[in-house]
């Protein structure tokens, strides 16, 4: 009888436990995704900067060298 009570104790205990789990990852879930998004869009931006800045420096190299022919 009172290993039942323990037994039925523990397991509202656990299930109380699963629940706020369960909670927290969800939000956690959330808060990751976001994370995930804006970083995507960060990566995004600084890949094409760093398009625009190499061919830019392509640009002053072929322009350097255009002016050394002339």
């Amino acid at each position: 009888m009172v290993h039942q009570e323990l037994r039925d104790r523990d397991k509202a205990r656990l299930e109380k436990k699963l629940s706020l789990i369960q909670a927290k990852y969800e939000g956690n879930k959330l808060v990751y995704g976001m994370r995930e998004k804006a970083l995507e869009v960060e990566k995004k931006k600084l890949g094409t900067w760093k398009v625009r800045c190499l061919d830019s420096k392509k640009k002053k190299a072929k322009d350097k060298e255009k002016q050394l022919e002339a």
